[in-house]
């Protein structure tokens, strides 16, 4: 089972996380989106926290593992969903798998969506 650590998202993590994007995505634009939204998080960029994105990442020994992600869920979703304040896993990504990383990182966010 994963045995590092699960924190907040720091600009120093986005070149970690472009390498684990290019494991699971080939479309270049695709990934250019994401790490945009991760540079726009890290910012504190106006539309980012609007939408109410957080982030968090698996570090083991200084190396980032996984991401993942969730905003608060948009209006259109809203209507289908039977809670006060909906959210929405954005993104789940890990280098590792079958040791526990996407499993932590999950949990992790489940327990950040219940305390917002």
């Amino acid at each position: 089972m994963f045995q590092g650590i699960i924190r907040e998202l720091h600009e120093g993590d986005l070149r970690a996380l472009e390498n684990i994007f290019e494991l699971y995505w080939p479309d270049v634009k695709f990934r250019e989106h994401l790490i945009a939204r991760l540079k726009g998080f890290v910012a504190c960029a106006p539309d980012v926290i609007a939408q109410g994105f957080r982030y968090f990442i698996a570090e083991d020994a200084g190396r980032g593992l996984g991401v993942v992600g969730f905003r608060m869920a948009p209006p259109p979703m809203q209507g289908y969903m039977h809670t006060q304040s909906p959210a929405e896993l954005y993104i789940l990504a890990t280098r590792a798998r079958g040791v526990g990383v996407g499993r932590a990182l999950v949990t992790e966010a489940l327990i950040e969506m219940k305390d917002l």
